[in-house]
């Protein structure tokens, strides 16, 4: 088996890592973990501006992936930047409403695609 990364994964796992490496310092996370939602909607605003939100969900869904290599990358990162931002969640919820849902419910996928 190859585990080699495609460029597009590379890139995405880059992405993070600049990302959180310049703008989430440990004083950002305890902040955001204190806030009312348990977490900063600016933060998770520039997540989905970056495309980190849509790697979640495949393109049928609007995102950008949501292959498993896709969200394995993303996830080994936001675990290294220690992210408290509701990835996992937004996850869970969004497959299942996705494959499931009706098309209003559907329509609240790209909303989280979109980082609302």
């Amino acid at each position: 088996m190859d585990f080699t990364h495609s460029e597009e994964r590379r890139i995405l796992a880059d992405t993070a890592r600049r990302f959180l490496a310049e703008t989430y310092p440990i004083d950002a996370r305890h902040e955001a973990a204190g806030a009312e939602h348990g977490f900063s909607k600016d933060t998770w605003a520039a997540f989905a501006e970056l495309g980190l939100t849509a790697a979640l969900f495949r393109e049928q869904d609007g995102g950008l992936g949501g292959a498993g290599h896709d969200i394995a990358v993303l996830f080994e990162e936001l675990g290294r930047g220690l992210v408290v931002e509701p990835f996992l969640p937004t996850l869970m919820a969004g497959r299942i409403l996705a494959e499931y849902g009706t098309d209003e419910q559907k329509a609240m996928v790209h909303t989280a695609v979109a980082g609302d």
